[in-house]
């Protein structure tokens, strides 16, 4: 399913032509309208937050709470701050 779905955001992103010649698999039907349908729902959700200002401060609000969260459960340094 993961392949499938990387198939779709590929062709999507990229076009059919780009991916043939990279020799890429044509995904399957279903993997393509999935991709579109979140690309539209997606579309639907900021077009609400642009049109209802505070609805996008509280998802602006909700999306640092989840980095600061997400952040405090990384230790050490990173594999490029290794680099001598």
């Amino acid at each position: 399913m993961t392949r499938e779905l990387v198939l779709a955001l590929a062709q999507i992103f990229h076009g059919a032509p780009v991916c043939r010649r990279l020799g890429m698999a044509a995904p399957a039907w279903w993997a393509v309208a999935a991709v579109r349908a979140l690309g539209v729902a997606n579309s639907l959700v900021r077009l609400g937050h642009r049109a209802v200002p505070a609805a996008g401060r509280r998802q602006v609000r909700r999306a640092h709470s989840a980095i600061r969260q997400h952040a405090s459960m990384l230790t050490g340094p990173t594999a490029y701050q290794q680099l001598p």
